[in-house]
């Protein structure tokens, strides 16, 4: 018996699947019964529970080994369903099938039990944990410190899967573009794997073609043009982006400045990170990784809002190499022009796409365009 459960829904379900196709091997699924437990009532959830006891008592015909899967189970959450007017409270009925599965006989059957976030303290998940096995799987978040690195061993399970192998460089961009989503994560992986095609190694030019950017890295191309200083680039991104601002209500003229903002707060940090000796421009991105992770966590702030070193560190690499770009006087004086259009943007009517345009202008200006160009080429 296995219940497989927690609040990262792919993970759960790809998870619950792997069990149950392997189970299914040694049955050979005919008599195999899988049932709906995604209930809105207590009453709903006494009749998966019903059924579920009565499955796991009745043998198939024309096998003697069974498996039952309770799929989707939402009762054991700390949130209960509904009472109906005939219904009855929960607690007595899950008390009793826990009852039932410690006295079950349970030669040749298989329960499996798949859901969202549970109740860890409640009589069914503790009398499982005694005779079977539970998964709590809760998924990635920005908030983990080793997100990225989970994230990036995903992706190279995915693609050793396929036997593929992709790049350090293009792992980074990858999982930079993507964010700590592992439903998208499969699926970006996949696009790569389908682009390269034959190829067994994944590289950058995969990575560029066919990623999509999620929103937590909206700007991100005009955030990168910002730090190579390269200003036509820069001002086609920044009309790409006020274009989405026209057609998607969650983009906005206040979140592209903010991703200029982090881009100036990521660059400036590596600058200070390379003066005191932490980490070198002139090295490679697992090397770079080594180096970050040297840092002492309690050198900046908790909070990842203002703490740079919270950001993937594919992110960090690319604005430590572009910190060549700018002195320390021209990243302290791109705060202060972004300070101002923030303080325009939210307390005057002037034209928003002007005032963001004047300020990629004044941060960027013209005098180092071809320095950031040959600092791009070199890094790819």
């Amino acid at each position: 018996m296995v219940l497989v459960a927690g609040s990262d829904e792919f993970s759960v379900k790809r998870r619950a699947r792997q069990l149950f196709d392997a189970w299914q091997k040694n049955t050979g699924g005919m008599g195999d019964e899988i049932i709906d437990a995604d209930t809105r009532t207590v009453g709903d959830a006494l009749k998966a529970i019903s059924r579920t006891a009565e499955a796991l008592q009745t043998l198939p015909l024309f096998t003697n080994a069974k498996v039952v899967w309770m799929r989707n189970c939402s009762f054991l959450s700390p949130e209960k369903p509904a009472r109906s007017d005939a219904a009855s409270p929960l607690e007595q009925p899950l008390a009793d099938f826990a009852a039932f599965l410690r006295s079950f006989q349970w030669t040749n059957v298989r329960l499996l039990i798949s859901g969202g976030p549970i109740d860890l303290k409640g009589p069914l998940v503790s009398t499982i944990r005694e005779i079977g096995k539970v998964e709590i799987l809760e998924g990635l978040s920005a908030a983990d410190r080793d997100w990225a690195e989970q994230a990036e061993q995903f992706v190279r399970a995915e693609l050793e899967a396929r036997k593929q192998q992709i790049d350090d460089d293009a792992l980074g961009a990858l999982v930079a573009a993507v964010g700590p989503n592992l439903r998208q994560l499969a699926t970006e992986t996949e696009k790569v794997s389908l682009h390269a095609g034959t190829r067994s190694r994944i590289t950058s030019a995969d990575v560029a073609a066919v990623v999509s950017r999620q929103k937590q890295t909206q700007a991100f191309g005009l955030a990168e043009a910002l730090g190579d200083r390269d200003l036509p680039a820069a001002l086609r991104h920044l009309d790409d982006e006020l274009w989405q601002t026209e057609i998607k209500s969650d983009h906005s003229s206040l979140s592209i400045l903010y991703s200029l903002v982090a881009k100036l707060r990521a660059m400036l940090l590596m600058k200070e990170l390379q003066k005191a000796g932490f980490i070198s421009p002139a090295t490679s991105y697992q090397q770079f990784k080594f180096r970050l992770e040297q840092v002492p966590p309690n050198l900046l702030a908790e909070n990842p809002k203002f703490n740079p070193l919270k950001a993937h560190p594919y992110t960090l690499f690319k604005a430590s190499l572009q910190t060549a770009n700018y002195t320390l006087e021209e990243l302290v004086n791109g705060l202060q022009i972004l300070l101002d259009c923030n303080r325009k943007l939210v307390g005057s009517q002037l034209d928003e796409a002007a005032l963001l345009q004047s300020a990629v202008v004044k941060i960027i200006g013209v005098q180092k365009r071809n320095v950031a160009r040959r600092t791009k080429d070199r890094n790819f």
